[in-house]
């Protein structure tokens, strides 16, 4: 009988866990990371001390949105109050780490903007006080009933491509900015979309307090603007009047193009319809 070599079987258990383990096209390295989340220096692909993938990187439009995927599959409760609260306490700074890497503690924007839009829906839903709307009964050949009716129905997918056309904004008058030059348009929707989340959040706390009047929604406006010039301002690092008046010029560009986009939008539904007016 032959002499077992214990270190060769060793070796072919280490490198099989190092197969199973492995992500197909990707080969193994014995690079040393340091990880963008933590500091920890580690060899392979996940951080051992948080779980961050070595491959995370800045957001570009290749990668935003598997980037998205791959966090969006992992649900941790723990992590939506500790998102929530440094996003309402300090958005520019926490949005900045974001960006910067730290991703493991928080929840992905776009995840975070579905879960607060569910949670909306159920409070308007529960609330006694909702009144409720003639959605259903809306003439779809209208292209101005349409679009609402899509707001309404479809929500999160319409906030997040309101926010993609707001993204040119900020984009456009930040981009130079003390803090981050040259932020990428990736990266501005990023930033666009965890601003929407904030709106979200004072939507549910509006709606909670007053109910589905016309009263929550000026309420809202009248606090989200200057939480915007806040995350601005710890974000890009621009004093107080240069925040507020890029800010402006922010709001300017994203209502100008949220309504060239309808009217494009409307034309070319009267267009494919023949029917409806503007």
């Amino acid at each position: 009988m032959k002499k077992i070599d214990r270190q060769r079987i060793d070796d072919i258990k280490q490198r099989v866990a190092t197969f199973e383990n492995a992500t197909p096209g990707v080969v193994p390295s014995d690079e040393v990371h340091q990880c963008l989340n933590c500091g920890y220096e580690y060899q392979g692909r996940y951080c051992p001390m948080c779980g961050q993938a070595a491959a995370t990187k800045r957001f570009t439009v290749r990668n935003i949105f598997t980037d998205f995927v791959e966090q969006g599959v992992h649900f941790s409760i723990k992590r939506l109050p500790f998102t929530l609260k440094h996003l309402l306490l300090r958005p520019g700074k926490m949005i900045g780490e974001y960006l910067d890497g730290h991703r493991a503690g928080y929840y992905p924007p776009i995840k975070l903007l579905f879960i607060l839009v569910f949670i909306s829906l159920i409070v308007q839903w529960i609330l006694p006080t909702s009144a409720p709307t003639d959605s259903h009964n809306a003439d779809l050949n209208q292209p101005i009933e349409y679009m609402n009716y899509i707001a309404e129905h479809y929500k999160a997918y319409f906030l997040i491509s309101v926010q993609l056309v707001a993204t040119m904004g900020t984009w456009i008058m930040f981009r130079k900015s003390p803090k981050r030059q040259r932020t990428t348009i990736p990266e501005n929707f990023v930033l666009q979309l965890y601003m929407a989340g904030i709106d979200q959040v004072f939507e549910i706390v509006f709606l909670l307090l007053f109910g589905t009047t016309t009263l929550p929604y000026q309420m809202q406006t009248w606090i989200t603007a200057p939480y915007y010039v806040i995350a601005f301002k710890q974000l890009f690092g621009y004093g107080w009047w240069g925040t507020i008046w890029r800010s402006v010029a922010t709001a300017i560009i994203a209502i100008t193009s949220l309504g060239l986009l309808g009217i494009v939008f409307a034309v070319i539904f009267i267009l494919i319809t023949g029917q409806g007016s503007i």
